[in-house]
């Protein structure tokens, strides 16, 4: 996300200061958020015979297509030649878009196969991921004897929903000697939602036409109820207040970008607290997206407030947070003299 402001320099010269300038107010901040990577899902059983096809990222020359080996063929192949010591040596996907996902997980399906010379143990590979800050460890395989071809399926989501993340293979150990090679194919990344549970059906005696479906709301494949907590800038206590001279309208909204919305993404905004000064007046909540508040999402007229203290309010629609976007809240207000 990159946040800018301008300002105008002017020569200040036609009017008699030669040589001198003068800058003008600052317009601004505003911000852009640069969404970029292949969407999801994204599959590759490297048919193409090429790494470059999807733009994977390799290291070094032991990483290659196994154009007669794969589940089926091709694959891509760690080889034990050139000799490599105390070694770490990637196989990198392109950047992925994780963001704008409001509900369901993200996963990473693979099948993986090991042929070992020595299995000293030393040898690995790890399946990691990155977050856009940090790589991270999901899964490690040790070289201790052959593995068959085996399928994987392992949940991503803490750290590719609502990211833009890459996933990579890293073989690392001693001596590659001490393996013939490891084999990945089949690589698949995709969100998926839960699907309800349980579901029953009943004719609905005597109405023959008439059939009755019942069914449970999953209960899994989400994250949960994600992180919990009140977002402000304030200390809680209010102080002094501000109106129009002779009443009118205004907006107040507090503002949140992207970055500070990172670890609520996935969440809703279901609630607000305001402080109005003084009763007398009405008031409508109101939710934004969008910089510069420029998408209005939410108008919520409210019955009835308290003057002099915290008003707390539920949200009749709740709001979803993606992470991907400047959310505004607040609300507005309409008083007399």
């Amino acid at each position: 996300t990159y946040t800018y402001e301008i300002t105008a320099v002017y020569d200040l010269t036609p009017y008699g200061y030669a040589g001198q300038t003068g800058e003008s107010m600052v317009e601004g901040p505003i911000q852009v958020s640069v969404i970029y990577g292949d969407e999801l899902p994204f599959f590759e059983n490297f048919t193409t015979g090429l790494f470059t096809t999807n733009r994977w990222t390799v290291d070094g020359a032991n990483w290659r297509i196994a154009g007669q080996a794969g589940n089926p063929a091709p694959s891509a192949e760690f080889f034990f030649s050139p000799k490599q010591t105390d070694y770490a040596l990637s196989l990198t996907s392109y950047w992925l878009n994780g963001t704008g996902y409001v509900d369901g997980s993200i996963y990473l399906d693979f099948d993986i196969k090991l042929k070992d010379q020595n299995a000293t143990g030393d040898e690995k590979l790890l399946v990691e991921v990155f977050n856009g800050s940090a790589w991270s460890t999901v899964e490690t395989f040790t070289a201790e004897g052959d593995m068959d071809w085996e399928s994987k399926h392992i949940d991503i989501t803490g750290r590719a929903k609502n990211k833009v993340f890459r996933v990579r293979f890293t073989a690392e150990g001693k001596d590659t000697y001490d393996i013939y090679n490891w084999l990945i194919d089949n690589v698949h990344i995709y969100r998926e939602c839960a699907a309800p549970t349980d579901l029953t059906a009943e004719v609905n005696f005597p109405y023959l036409t008439q059939v009755i479906l019942n069914w449970e709301a999953p209960s899994g494949g989400g994250t949960g109820p994600g992180v919990s907590g009140w977002l402000k800038w304030d200390n809680g206590v209010n102080d002094d207040a501000i109106g129009l001279n002779g009443g009118g309208t205004f907006n107040v909204a507090v503002r949140f970008t992207p970055t500070q919305l990172a670890q609520y993404a996935g969440t809703s905004l279901t609630k607000i607290r305001l402080f109005p000064y003084s009763d007398g007046g009405s008031l409508k909540l109101k939710v934004w997206t969008g910089a510069n508040a420029s998408t209005l999402v939410l108008t919520q007229p409210l019955a009835s407030y308290t003057g002099g203290q915290w008003n707390e309010f539920n949200l009749t629609t709740p709001i979803p947070v993606t992470g991907a976007t400047e959310l505004w809240f607040g609300y507005e207000v309409t008083h007399p003299d």
